[in-house]
C-alpha cells in the first residue's frame, strides 16, 4: 500500500467513523513482514477498550493474512464489536454530501475534507 492509499484509506475510516456516531481511535496497520502483529494488537485493543465497533476500509484489507469472512467473524465472536466496512461503494445512498468531480485521479474533497 502506498503512503497515498494509506491516507485514503485512514481519511475514509474518519469519514465513516464521525458519519456513523462513532469515534476513530487507533489505526491498525498491517506490514507483510510483521503478519499478524497489528491484527493481534486490534483484537487485544478492541477487547481491552470494549469497543463497540471495529472498522475497516473494505474486507479485502483484511485478506493479507487469511479469508476476509473468516477473519471478520472471528473478530466479532473474540471481541463482541461489530465490523463494519466502511466501503463508499456500500453505503454510497447514505452519504448526502454531493459528489465532487475526478481529475487526474484524485476523488476531490469529501465530507469531512480529506482530499485524494
Amino acid at each position: 500500500m502506498s503512503e497515498e492509499e494509506l491516507a485514503r484509506a485512514t481519511c475514509l475510516l474518519s469519514e465513516f467513523a464521525d458519519r456513523e456516531g462513532y469515534a476513530l481511535g487507533t489505526v491498525y496497520i498491517e506490514r507483510v513482514e510483521r503478519t499478524p502483529a497489528a491484527f493481534e494488537a486490534l483484537i487485544a485493543s478492541v477487547i481491552r477498550d470494549e469497543a463497540r465497533a471495529i472498522v475497516v476500509p473494505g474486507f479485502e484489507h483484511l485478506q493479507l493474512i487469511g479469508s476476509a469472512r473468516e477473519l471478520a467473524a472471528h473478530m466479532a465472536k473474540t471481541t463482541g464489536a461489530r465490523v463494519l466496512n466502511a466501503d463508499p461503494a456500500r453505503h454510497r445512498e447514505r452519504n448526502t454530501a454531493p459528489a465532487a468531480p475526478a481529475a487526474a485521479g484524485k476523488v476531490g474533497p469529501t465530507s469531512l475534507g480529506c482530499e485524494w
